[in-house]
């Protein structure tokens, strides 16, 4: 055999090598960018999510807060406008059910821990809506309900800080200060 023909030999075998090597570079790049873009469609996804869950429970949150407190003031009348109160109790039963169809809508992704406190946090307020369903209301009960609210809006700002931490905000947060701040 002759030198060039060993040297044809040799130049393809390189060739097909070095193809070879670019073909599995590649294909490893692809699966790689496509893992990415499955990861960061999944991100979008569970912050949508998220983002609805807390606007919903954030809605009932505030309907509590102003129907018991409206109830409240019509407690303190001396003629009680029973259709007032019963509009408002409506309303209450409304929001909570919207709620719960939030969260039986949109929790499929969403880890156990954060799910468990979004029904705690549902069930504390069912609860407190109960007080609607007794004949009479009194004032003292209702004032305590009032007062729980305050602890249900720290319970919400504890769940939004879970999902937070689910997402990973703090560590996105850094890496694009750090970016930014090149």
């Amino acid at each position: 055999m002759d030198w060039q023909a060993a040297l044809t030999i040799s130049s393809v075998i390189i060739s097909m090598i070095t193809a070879l090597g670019a073909l599995m570079i590649s294909y490893k790049v692809y699966q790689r960018q496509k893992s990415l873009e499955n990861e960061n469609h999944f991100f979008r996804h569970k912050m949508e999510q998220y983002h609805i869950i807390i606007q919903s429970a954030s809605n009932l949150l505030d309907e509590f807060h102003k129907a018991f407190l409206d109830i409240k003031d019509e407690l303190n009348e001396t003629f009680i406008n029973q259709d007032l109160v019963n509009g408002l109790a409506d309303s209450i039963d409304d929001k909570t059910d919207e709620f719960r169809l939030v969260l039986s809508k949109h929790c499929a992704f969403i880890p156990e821990e954060v799910v468990a406190k979004l029904d705690d946090f549902f069930n504390h307020l069912y609860d407190e809506s109960q007080i609607m369903d007794s004949e009479e209301i009194k004032i003292e009960s209702l004032g305590s309900v009032i007062n729980n609210l305050d602890k249900y809006e720290n319970d919400l700002e504890d769940i939004t800080n879970l999902m937070r931490k689910d997402l990973g905000i703090e560590a996105i947060d850094r890496r694009l200060k750090a970016r930014t701040h090149k």
